[in-house]
């Protein structure tokens, strides 16, 4: 009756393509944020979310921070099925933190089939001959080195353990105790 037959149409979309995947999210803060928006998302989609955090700079922003505890339920709320949710806060200024973040979600996980890395440092800004050496190192290793080293040791875990399954987790160099909810 002109209506679309969801289990037939071989067009229809999974309403949970993500579910048995697990994802690492870095920047996951704050409810008002785009790694909080991703995070529920990829939950309600059916994926494990490993949520990296820096809530201390948050709460040196003009706006102010968010609790960690209620962004966390936040993305708990949206889980599907045996979909857990874990996380770390780390500050990615510190050059080991990201393999720390990618070693403790293989370690939670044991596998990381998606990593999006959401992480920004907010601040400070200004004109360009107002703006610091120490700020711009600061951005550099926020913004871009820290989406560089994850990024890298995602594809080690991965390789180390087999195409992304439980194996060998020695790839990253340091692994640190993650929350789980």
């Amino acid at each position: 009756m002109g209506g679309v037959n969801i289990e037939r149409d071989p067009l229809a979309r999974d309403p949970l393509p993500l579910v048995g995947k697990s994802v690492v999210v870095t920047g996951v803060s704050r409810r008002a944020g785009i790694g909080y928006a991703t995070a529920c998302r990829l939950a309600a989609y059916g994926a494990s979310v490993f949520c990296h955090h820096f809530s201390s700079h948050g709460h040196e922003q003009a706006w102010g921070g968010d609790d960690i505890e209620a962004v966390m339920a936040g993305v708990r709320a949206h889980l599907v099925g045996d979909a857990r949710v874990a996380d770390l806060q780390a500050d990615f200024v510190d050059p080991e933190a990201p393999a720390r973040v990618i070693a403790a979600a293989v370690a939670e996980f044991g596998t990381i089939d998606a990593l999006i890395c959401n992480q920004a440092m907010s601040g400070p800004d200004g004109a360009i001959g107002e703006v610091s050496a120490d700020d711009l190192d600061r951005h550099w290793a926020v913004d871009a080195r820290a989406s560089i080293y994850p990024a890298d040791s995602r594809a080690l875990a991965y390789t180390a353990t087999g195409g992304g399954r439980r194996g060998d987790e020695k790839c990253c160099s340091e692994s640190a105790p993650a929350r789980t909810r």
